[in-house]
């Protein structure tokens, strides 16, 4: 059987371009809220999936050990959730934002990398991967709370492999596009507009 990888938060833009990449060589596991939305991208594939709060830690326990019981083992979980949330200042709204942002965006680092811990430690192919963003790295009052949030996630998985040696990595994206982004983004948004005749959004002076 293929290497089993958990695509936590599967079913978003990213996750189903991962998914369907990883799908000839491992056996992927979509995870995410809700069936409606984990189990059709994982039949795309020839997949599982798993509907799971990944704040719970007892839910993804449970999760982790029947992925043990039907696979033996776990080679790879890649964490995808983002949670994006502009906020403009770096004071009192920037609070407000963190409060959103910060369950997904750390709280689900910190669960799965807790619980999946051992499993990726026993395998020998066994790692952790976290797409992080550019933002990290180039904090601004427009993105604090979202830039804090994954650079601290960051830092935690970092921590893996300072100390216990777990392969990782964390990735720093820029803007993704692709076949599965959501029309509101600026890519798909302006082409689509172009091609049906229309104008396109510049917002602010445009600079961006």
């Amino acid at each position: 059987m293929n290497r089993p990888v958990a695509v936590v938060l599967g079913a978003g833009m990213g996750g189903k371009a991962v998914a369907q990449a990883l799908a000839q060589d491992w056996f992927v596991i979509v995870v995410d809220r809700e069936e409606a939305l984990a189990r059709p991208l994982a039949e795309s594939v020839g997949g599982d999936w798993a509907a799971v709060d990944l704040l719970d830690v007892d839910a993804l326990a449970g999760f982790r050990d029947e992925l043990l019981a039907s696979h033996g083992r776990i080679d790879a979980v890649i964490h995808l959730v983002g949670g994006w949330r502009g906020s403009k200042t770096v004071d009192g709204e920037a609070l407000a934002a963190w409060d959103a942002i910060a369950p997904g965006v750390f709280g689900t680092v910190r669960t799965t990398t807790v619980v999946f811990r051992e499993p990726l430690l026993q395998s020998d192919a066994g790692r952790y991967v976290m797409v992080s963003s550019t933002a990290a790295a180039r904090p601004t009052a427009g993105n604090v709370a979202y830039a804090t949030a994954k650079a601290a996630a960051e830092m935690l998985v970092r921590a893996y492999y300072v100390t216990y040696g777990l392969n990782v990595s964390s990735t720093r994206c820029s803007n993704n596009y692709g076949p599965y982004q959501f029309p509101e983004k600026v890519i798909p948004l302006f082409v689509t507009n172009l091609i049906d005749g229309g104008q396109v959004p510049f917002y602010g002076d445009g600079l961006n």
